[in-house]
């Protein structure tokens, strides 16, 4: 069963990682800093030098429909995010364990 966004009931395609958080490409957060366009040059305290716009603003990048991306803890899965009860984590678990015993 699939993973419902947490403002609508539409399929989540986005999982924040740090968090228990699932949302549809419509009401995920976006726009963050670790998105910023840069020049690839570095300043004089060796920070990379980012991109402005006319008015100052750093550039962000953006998806193919040109809206901000969401921040990079976000994980994109184009079919959705399956639910993962106690019984999926017992399995991973036990395949976990052979793996690093062999």
């Amino acid at each position: 069963m699939k993973i419902k966004c947490y403002r609508c009931n539409s399929i989540a395609v986005w999982c924040y990682s740090p968090g228990d958080v699932y949302a549809c490409d419509e009401h995920v957060p976006r726009g963050c800093s670790c998105n910023i366009k840069d020049t690839g040059e570095l300043d004089e305290d060796g920070n990379l030098i980012p991109i402005l716009d006319e008015e100052g603003n750093c550039v962000e990048e953006t998806d193919e429909h040109g809206r901000l991306l969401p921040c990079c803890e976000w994980d994109y899965n184009l079919y959705g995010h399956d639910e993962f009860d106690e019984d999926d984590y017992d399995r991973f678990m036990e395949q976990y364990s052979e793996l690093n015993d062999e």
